[in-house]
């Protein structure tokens, strides 16, 4: 087995894990956006009932309260959805086009589509049809070159570069995610020291 062979096969389940991990993170993110649309709908309902309903003033003034409430609770979430939201500075200057879909595709900026786009495809749907018929065998060549596997080595070690890079941007290393990422770190040390010692 060569030694890019031998990398590889080590790098295979870090890639894996670190990948689990943004998954795991995502899906936490995911549940604070579901959370604030459903505190968000509670107060509203709650300030309807308070509004028309509710005959008593103290009732009133509870569910007043209960209802502005409500929806802090919910917009604190939205604020806290947008602050764990990957905004990456770091992603232009990535070459990963094995892995991520804006580095494989040449000209991502070509397939954009206008607002218009979302009511009807217009002309933006046969300009990205040429523009996907252009860029696919451009595309094929570069996967047939994954055959070298200096070429596939190379993209495995950027992709792993990018998604260590990107965990500086995540939650810190005191939360589940931080410790199981700090624990793929130290398998891919004591790797890469048993590789090269």
């Amino acid at each position: 087995m060569s030694a890019e062979e031998t990398i590889s096969a080590r790098l295979e389940p870090v890639l894996s894990a670190v990948a689990e991990r943004i998954h795991y993170a995502e899906g936490r993110r995911t549940n604070y956006s579901v959370m604030a649309a459903a505190f968000i709908a509670a107060g509203l309902t709650i300030l309807t009932f308070a509004v028309g309903v509710l005959d008593h003033l103290w009732l009133r003034y509870a569910a007043f309260g209960g209802a502005f409430s409500l929806l802090c609770v919910g917009l604190a979430l939205i604020w806290l959805f947008n602050r764990q939201t990957n905004r990456y500075p770091f992603t232009g200057a990535t070459q990963a086009w094995k892995w991520f879909y804006r580095d494989a595709l040449l000209d991502q900026k070509k397939f954009d589509t206008t607002w218009r786009s979302y009511f009807a495809w217009g002309s933006d749907k046969g300009r990205v049809e040429a523009e996907y018929s252009s860029q696919l065998p451009l595309y094929r060549q570069r996967i047939m070159g994954l055959d070298s596997d200096s070429t596939n080595l190379d993209q495995d070690i950027e992709q792993l570069y990018v998604l260590h890079n990107g965990a500086i941007y995540k939650p810190s290393p005191e939360t589940p995610e931080g410790v199981a990422f700090e624990a793929c770190a130290a398998a891919v040390r004591a790797d890469c020291a048993a590789l090269y010692p």
